[in-house]
């Protein structure tokens, strides 16, 4: 049965109460149950983060965590989730080489969309430049122009690697898993602790292939792995 946007106020509203009287369990089910009507904001999932991570469900506030991150960056959810993977063995990451990490990092600044529009706005410039050039071929229109060729690839260069970065479908290890070499023998490699973000790669009926932090790829079990939708 559909809610309508007046019930889910009044829910978010008893729920928000919920979590500040320490009733985190009804908080979580009042908070689920608008989920379950379709309706997501930043606020929803935050709020039931945070839920989950006072009631002791760590590895499911990272999870709703990262989906209120997919809506909007926030300092705020950004603390928070490093709080949460704080209580949980996280899996160390590779060291990225540090113009790798300086280009990625300008690259989580802004998103795809807006990478997009400074892109459009340096090809227009860049036209705008040439058309003067062409009318008067002055040196400083030329070294503008340039300029302007210069940072508009850049742009695209941006533009590009966040088209790469928010396509990737990632997914949270809700349950403890094994991580399996391939889909066939199941030859396990070791264990995956709940609560690691994973790539996911590919899938199979039963399984996902996932890639770690640390680097390593392997099979798990679907039922072990809860995805972050990309919207």
């Amino acid at each position: 049965m559909g809610f309508s946007n007046t019930h889910l106020d009044s829910l978010f509203i008893t729920a928000n109460e919920d979590y500040q009287t320490e009733k985190y369990a009804e908080a979580i089910d009042n908070y689920q149950t608008i989920l379950d009507s379709n309706y997501y904001s930043f606020e929803l999932y935050f709020n039931l983060a945070n839920a989950n991570y006072q009631f002791g469900k760590i590895p499911l506030s990272i999870y709703y965590y990262e989906k209120a991150l997919q809506i909007k960056k926030d300092k705020d959810a950004l603390n928070n989730l490093s709080l949460a993977q704080n209580r949980i063995t996280l899996i160390e990451p590779i060291t990225q080489l540090f113009y790798v990490r300086w280009w990625n990092n300008i690259t989580h600044r802004l998103s795809q969309k807006m990478w997009s529009i400074l892109l459009i706005t340096g090809i227009w410039l860049s036209s705008v430049l040439l058309i003067l050039f062409i009318k008067n071929r002055k040196k400083w229109k030329f070294n503008g122009l340039l300029l302007s060729i210069i940072i508009t690839f850049l742009l695209g260069a941006q533009m590009y690697n966040a088209n790469i970065q928010e396509n990737k479908f990632f997914g949270i290890i809700l349950k403890e898993a094994k991580l399996f070499d391939d889909n066939i023998n199941y030859q396990s490699s070791g264990n995956i602790d709940r609560g690691n973000k994973v790539l996911i790669l590919n899938e199979s009926e039963k399984m996902f292939l996932i890639k770690l932090l640390d680097g390593q790829s392997g099979w798990v079990e679907k039922n072990r792995i809860k995805t972050l939708e990309i919207y």
